[in-house]
C-alpha cells in the first residue's frame, strides 16, 4: 500500500518526530493533528463520517490515532481496517469482520464459519478429495450478505459499541465498477452498506468512518450512487497550516541535530507550497543528506529540492495512480490535462482544458461526463486546484516541477 524509503536515523532531540516517509505514523511520530483528532473524535460521537482527504495528507495516520484514542478511552471498541486489496463484496466483509474479531471484544463473537475460512486461508488448501470426488473449499463459503448479516448482528449485540474505521473504500468501489461497468453492482453494494448503517440496532452500537485517497463522493457521483452517502458527515482533512508546518520541519531538523534559520525554513516551505506531511518529510530528509553543516544554507535547500525531484519513487505513484483510477485510455487524457496545467506555474485556463477534452471526447454527452469525472478526481486526489482566475493549477510545487520534467 505504501512505498517506504531509507531515512536517516534520529540523532538529535529524542522526543521529536522521526522523518518517516511514505507510511503511516503512530505514537510520538504523529504530529500536528491534535485539533483534527479532537474534531474527528467529536464527530463520530453522534454520526457516521466520510473523511475526504487528498493523497499524502496523513489520512491513515489520523485514522490510526483515532482508533488508539477511542480504544484507550474504553467507551467503544475501535477497529481500523484497510480494504485497499479488496476486489469483491465478500473481500470487504471478510476484511472488516476479521479486524473486529482480532480485538479482545471480538474474539468471542467469531462464528464457526469464519474460523473455518481463516484456517483454510492459512493452509492455502483449495480442494480435497472425498471418495474420489474433488470438493472445492473456496466454493462453500456462505453468501457475502449472509456473512455480513450474521457478523454485524453479533457486533451490534455486544456490550460495548463499535467504532469501525474503513480505509480505501473508494478502491473497492472502483474494483466493483470494473467488474460491472453499468454501475449496478456498485449501487447495490453501497445501498446495502447504507441500509446497514440505518438499522435501528446500529444507532447506538455501530459508528463508521469511511475514507480513501480518491474522494468517495466523486466516485459515487460517477456511478449515480450519491444517495447512498446521504447519512454521512462530510469531514475534510487538508494540509498543515503555516504555523504547524514550521513547527514540523523544525522538529524534524532538530531530530537530526540541525538548526533551521528562518530564511532556510521559509525557503523549505516555499519550495513545498502545498504543506502536506509527506512532502515536508521528503525535503527535510534530502536536506539531511545534502547539508554541508548542521546549520543548512539556502543553497543546501536548493540541492535538497533537486535531489528530491531526481528520486523518482517519491512522485512516480502519482502517475501510476492515474491508470488505477481511470483505466488506460482516460488516464492518458488525465495525464495530458496535468501536463497542460504544469506550464506555466499559474496553471491552464478552463477554456484550454475544455478544448483539449473536446478533442479527446467528440461526443458532447460523453465529454460532459468524462470532464466532470476527470477533474473531480484530479482535484479530490490532490493533483490540481481551481483558482479565482478560472484556471487549474498544481497544488504542489514539487509535483508540478516533477511533472514538467517527466512529461514535457
Amino acid at each position: 500500500m505504501y512505498n517506504t524509503f531509507d531515512v536517516p536515523a534520529r540523532s538529535g532531540d529524542a522526543t521529536a518526530p522521526a522523518s518517516i516517509i511514505g507510511k503511516a505514523v503512530t505514537g510520538r511520530d504523529f504530529f500536528g493533528r491534535d485539533q483534527e483528532l479532537a474534531d474527528l473524535g467529536k464527530a463520530v460521537g453522534s454520526q457516521h463520517v466520510m473523511m475526504l482527504a487528498p493523497r499524502r495528507t496523513g489520512k491513515t495516520s489520523l485514522m490510526l490515532a483515532l482508533t488508539a484514542q477511542e480504544q484507550a478511552r474504553g467507551q467503544a471498541t475501535s477497529v481500523y481496517a484497510s480494504v485497499a486489496e479488496a476486489a469483491t463484496e465478500l473481500d470487504f466483509v471478510r476484511t472488516v469482520l476479521h479486524a473486529a474479531y482480532e480485538t479482545e471484544e471480538g474474539k468471542s463473537l467469531r462464528p464457526g464459519w469464519f474460523e473455518s475460512w481463516r484456517q483454510r486461508r492459512k493452509s492455502r488448501v483449495k480442494k480435497v478429495e472425498v471418495a474420489g470426488t474433488a470438493v472445492e473449499l473456496d466454493g462453500i463459503d456462505p453468501p457475502w450478505q449472509q456473512m455480513a448479516e450474521e457478523g454485524f448482528r453479533k457486533l451490534m449485540s455486544s456490550a460495548r459499541p463499535w467504532l469501525i474505521l474503513i480505509d480505501e473504500l473508494p478502491a473497492l468501489v472502483l474494483a466493483l465498477a470494473q467488474q460491472d461497468p453499468s454501475g449496478a453492482r456498485v449501487r447495490a453494494f453501497l445501498h446495502w452498506f447504507r441500509n446497514l448503517r440505518q438499522l435501528p440496532a446500529a444507532e447506538k452500537s455501530l459508528r463508521f468512518v469511511l475514507a480513501g485517497s480518491i474522494g468517495l463522493d466523486a466516485v459515487t457521483r460517477r456511478y449515480d450512487a450519491a444517495e447512498s452517502l446521504s447519512d454521512l458527515m462530510d469531514w475534510r482533512l487538508g494540509p498543515f497550516d503555516r504555523g504547524t508546518a514550521e513547527r514540523f520541519v523544525t522538529s524534524l531538523a532538530e531530530a537530526q541535530g540541525m538548526l533551521l534559520v528562518p530564511a532556510v525554513q521559509q525557503r523549505l516551505l516555499e519550495e513545498t507550497e502545498w504543506l502536506i506531511p509527506f512532502h515536508l518529510q521528503v525535503l527535510v530528509c534530502e536536506l539531511v543528506r545534502c547539508k554541508r553543516s548542521l546549520i543548512p544554507r539556502l543553497e543546501d535547500v536548493d540541492a535538497a529540492v533537486e535531489a528530491a525531484l531526481c528520486h523518482k519513487l517519491y512522485f512516480a505513484t502519482w502517475n501510476e495512480r492515474l491508470h488505477e483510477v481511470f483505466g488506460r485510455a482516460d488516464a492518458e487524457v488525465a495525464r495530458r490535462v496535468l501536463t497542460a496545467c504544469a506550464h506555466p506555474a499559474r496553471g491552464a485556463t478552463s477554456s484550454t482544458l475544455q478544448t483539449m477534452l473536446a478533442h479527446a471526447f467528440p461526443d458532447p454527452v460523453e465529454r460532459s461526463d468524462k470532464q466532470r469525472w476527470i477533474m473531480d478526481v484530479l482535484e479530490n486526489d490532490g493533483y490540481l486546484e481551481p483558482t479565482s482566475e478560472q484556471r487549474w493549477r498544481f497544488r504542489s510545487a514539487l509535483l508540478r516541477r516533477y511533472w514538467q520534467r517527466r512529461f514535457s
